[in-house]
């Protein structure tokens, strides 16, 4: 079975831990604090990305699509919403206090490496294999959602 642990960095001791799954071994890519350090998430195989209590471990939602393998996901710089990209293309948006997926892309050019809300939260910073960058904007912004304004080459 998987588990998720926390550790203190200053006594090195393991302050809790939660078994993730009890049956299947779940593979997690990715976990990221909120910038309150009150939630984590999780990104993983199977489409998933889990948001948790972390202190104590607690189980809070799950946003699942299916999609694929998640292999980077974030939290915006306020911890309103969460995004997470996959090993196929697929971008996506979720508040994180619903669970409602707002914002999806599925034309993505590539293998999503890594996934970063900007410091306003107004937009998402992807990268991917072949060394390009893509900005997406939510709807809300003035632009068509699911395009990029920028490509940026060997940044």
């Amino acid at each position: 079975p998987s588990r998720l642990e926390i550790w203190n960095l200053t006594t090195g001791k393991k302050e809790s831990e939660a078994l993730l799954d009890e049956e299947e071994n779940e593979y997690y890519s990715c976990i990221s604090f909120s910038p309150d350090n009150k939630k984590l998430l999780l990104s993983g195989r199977d489409g998933k990305a889990c948001l948790w209590e972390a202190s104590p471990l607690r189980f809070i939602l799950t946003f699942s699509d299916g999609s694929g393998h998640y292999i980077h996901s974030c939290f915006s710089p306020d911890g309103r919403y969460a995004a997470a990209g996959t090993a196929d293309g697929f971008l996506a948006k979720w508040n994180t206090t619903t669970g409602e997926r707002i914002f999806e892309v599925y034309n993505h050019p590539g293998y999503i490496s890594n996934v970063k809300f900007t410091s306003d939260g107004k937009s998402i910073l992807t990268s991917h294999k072949n060394y390009y960058f893509n900005q997406f904007f939510s709807k809300h912004e003035g632009y068509p959602p699911g395009k990029y304004r920028t490509n940026i080459k060997n940044v």
